[in-house]
């Protein structure tokens, strides 16, 4: 699904992608790819990247060690992590992605979105 949705985009000169894609749990991609519903919200792509909460509640790598890390330095490491999941479209993902856009989050799975429900409620995310 990936795949046809960037080749339409390549067709068409467009720069709307889907990022991510955990089947049957949820997706990100572009705001003009997905409307807004209650299954969905909005967040920009280092507030994502630096979020460790919400990261491991979506099963993605959340960038820690021993070392120094910055706000910027770990958002742009997530960018190309995220941007590898689609090796056809990488660099023009990777050079979206760290303009750092607001994307929108899509969740399928109940149980998920209750607990995300429950972390922005508490302003955890």
């Amino acid at each position: 699904m990936i795949q046809k949705w960037n080749e339409f985009n390549e067709k068409h000169e467009k720069n709307n992608f889907f990022y991510f894609i955990k089947e049957g749990k949820y997706l990100i991609c572009d705001l003009e790819n997905c409307e807004k519903s209650k299954r969905t919200f909005d967040i920009s792509i280092f507030d994502l990247a630096n979020n460790e909460k919400l990261l491991n509640m979506l099963q993605l790598y959340y960038l820690e060690g021993n070392y120094e890390t910055t706000y910027e330095s770990r958002a742009k490491w997530f960018c190309g992590y995220l941007s590898s999941f689609n090796t056809r479209e990488k660099s023009k993902q990777y050079q979206k992605l760290i303009t750092n856009p607001t994307v929108r989050i899509l969740i399928s799975d109940d149980s998920m979105l209750a607990t995300i429900e429950l972390l922005i409620k508490l302003n955890l995310v």
